[in-house]
């Protein structure tokens, strides 16, 4: 039993990994996450493209960032969202995963 125990995630580790698929289940984050693969940019931009109210896009950001898909840079006055490396790497394995099986 203790090999099997041992081989199970941590509790903290599985908290992590359901904020990620959490965050990767709903199509509005998906497409915000396809918009910032293609560049870093500010919610106003992020509202048009996913067609959003302001609280909306901060609701969907904020689950993006709890999840660490993205973060966001001050620059003047504004915020400017990003990709994490974590979701970098996530979207280009997608990717990949999607022309093999195409």
């Amino acid at each position: 039993m203790e090999g099997l125990k041992g081989r199970v995630p941590s509790k903290e580790s599985l908290i992590m990994d359901g904020k990620l698929f959490n965050a990767l289940s709903d199509p509005i984050r998906l497409q915000i996450l396809h918009a910032l693969k293609i560049i870093d940019l500010c919610p106003c931009l992020l509202k048009e493209i996913a067609e959003l109210s302001d609280s909306k896009l901060s609701y969907h950001l904020s689950i993006l960032e709890d999840a660490g898909l993205i973060t966001a840079s001050p620059r003047k006055r504004w915020r400017i969202y990003m990709l994490t490396k974590q979701a970098r790497s996530l979207m280009e394995s997608q990717s990949k995963s999607i022309s093999t099986n195409v």
